[in-house]
């Protein structure tokens, strides 16, 4: 694993922690609630992936993510 892996999965660990503040990490769109951090991803509200703000950042499962950034338009040239 490189070193840039290895900062983006802390930087993913350090996000979920602080947004979940210690309690159970929770969909902010459905009623999901994980059971293991690897279900939840974590969304950039403005769609700016270099604003790591934590006021920008917002828990969501997979299934909702997908849909919510498809909907925003950055999906344009995959799906």
């Amino acid at each position: 694993v490189g070193a840039k892996d290895r900062r983006k999965r802390k930087w993913r660990a350090e996000s979920l922690a602080a947004l979940s503040q210690g309690g159970p990490l929770k969909c902010t769109s459905c009623p999901f609630v994980a059971v293991d951090p690897c279900q939840m991803d974590i969304n950039h509200k403005d769609g700016n992936r270099n604003n790591n703000d934590l006021s920008n950042l917002e828990m969501q499962c997979a299934c909702c993510h997908r849909l919510i950034t498809k909907q925003q338009g950055h999906y344009k040239n995959k799906y």
